[in-house]
């Protein structure tokens, strides 16, 4: 109702008021180029939407932490940690198969999801023998473990080589079409995603995934599977200052779950005192969570 008193401005008044401020420099002058495609303003403008899209948005996400084994009793110690502080889905990298009673001791499988992630893709095949083999004889009943190939369904980072943000975009969605060529009839199709630290970019970028995954969905005439977007942070964007990254780590989180990613993994920002920093990267999540309370906004994005 109070807004209804003030007279709304044309993006053409904006302009030419921006423009005068500028004395005479141009606003495309002031564009910031992500790559051939794609060039950011930053001047936004309600006109400027045209983009419309029920994508539903789900404020919560899980809090998931990548584990590459070595020596499985010190593993199992990271991971029982790593649960101890908050972690709800564990991404366990294995090069072959492991000891999985050392691995997985005192580890309550069937409250947490639980990824098995081969080193090489000729390794998968033995390790889901192996694994199904533990599970049988140990009668652990039906736990949320996967075994997950180290290829898969990636969106990569945005500013990689010769690829656009819309190459990457369309590499991606035409990968989650060729898997449901192939026969795959899950309830999700997870993608990986990098995320880097062009803030509103790697919102942006998730946003579009979302959005042409369901027009493609709709134009296939499917209910689905869903995306599940897990999102990390890209290797190419890392400092060799662990202060630094560990400040830019809450940005980039911000960025990844304001963007709709339903799974976030935030790096460690040193490998040097690893408990320490594996810790801090948890604390960010938690942060995020209860006192920013993003789980109880209905989309940031969109207004709230």
């Amino acid at each position: 109702t109070v807004l209804a008193n003030f007279e709304g401005v044309s993006r053409e008044d904006w302009i030419a008021r921006i423009e005068a401020d500028l004395r005479g420099k141009a606003l495309k002058e002031t564009e910031w180029i992500v790559d051939a495609d794609t060039r950011v303003s930053p001047f936004a403008h309600a006109q400027d939407s045209t983009v419309t899209s029920n994508v539903g948005f789900d404020p919560r996400w899980e809090i998931a932490e990548y584990f590459i084994v070595d020596d499985a009793v010190k593993s199992n110690n990271i991971i029982l940690d790593a649960l101890q502080g908050g972690c709800e889905t564990l991404l366990i990298e294995v090069d072959g198969v492991e000891d999985w009673d050392v691995l997985f001791k005192d580890i309550s499988l069937e409250m947490i999801k639980t990824y098995i992630i081969p080193t090489r893709n000729e390794q998968t095949e033995l390790v889901i023998m192996s694994l199904s083999e533990w599970l049988d004889n140990d009668s652990m009943g039906d736990l949320e473990i996967s075994v997950r190939p180290p290829g898969g369904i990636k969106l990569g980072a945005s500013a990689s080589d010769d690829r656009t943000v819309t190459d990457d975009l369309a590499n991606t969605v035409r990968a989650g079409l060729e898997l449901l060529e192939s026969g795959y009839n899950g309830e999700t199709v997870e993608c990986t995603a990098q995320i880097g630290v062009s803030y509103f970019v790697e919102i942006a970028r998730l946003r579009a995934l979302q959005i042409l995954w369901q027009n493609a969905m709709t134009a296939l005439e499917r209910n689905g599977p869903a995306l599940l977007i897990e999102a990390h942070f890209s290797d190419r964007e890392l400092s060799d200052d662990q202060h630094i990254n560990m400040i830019s780590a809450s940005t980039k989180a911000l960025s990844a779950i304001c963007g709709g990613a339903q799974r976030l993994v935030i790096a460690p920002a040193s490998t040097e005192t690893e408990d320490f920093h594996r810790r801090i990267s948890r604390n960010v999540h938690h942060l995020l969570r209860y006192e920013t309370r993003l789980e109880s906004v209905t989309d940031p994005v969109a207004g709230s």
